[in-house]
């Protein structure tokens, strides 16, 4: 077996097989290693993501509207009643922030699909050929 130079004084054991199991033609090839394990960075997180494919639909649509109409209705109200000019980040923030609270009550975030790595025919062809292989 070949080694990174990292990996090559961690390899205890390599062994040579050949398991029905494995379906494949080829030798599996196992070996015991030990790794020294360090923590991973993290990249940042994404934001969950909102599912704006809800807005095709028009009746959502105008719910979402009508609820940011509402929104940006109290908002205007409550800016004339201060005096305080704010600068424009904080225009900013109160818009995405209004922005955001209707989509998320409104139209919610999107699920995440998980996709199957072997679909039914995959498995039966993996079975097929587990069949028609001599057993020993």
């Amino acid at each position: 077996m070949v080694f990174d130079a990292p990996l090559e004084e961690g390899a205890r054991r390599e062994e040579c097989h050949l398991f029905p199991s494995a379906k494949s033609d080829h030798y599996l090839v196992t070996a015991n290693i030990k790794l020294k394990l360090r923590k991973v960075q993290q990249q940042g997180q994404r934001g969950r993501q909102l599912d704006i494919g809800k807005l095709k639909c028009q009746n959502i649509n105008k719910e979402f509207v009508l609820e940011l109409r509402n929104r940006f209705g109290a908002l205007g109200a409550l800016a004339d009643s201060t005096d305080e000019d704010p600068d424009i980040h904080t225009k900013w923030e109160t818009i995405k922030n209004t922005y955001v609270e209707a989509a998320t009550k409104i139209l919610g975030y999107r699920d995440k699909k998980n996709k199957e790595w072997l679909t039914p025919g995959t498995w039966q062809k993996i079975e097929q050929r587990t069949n028609l292989r001599p057993r020993y």
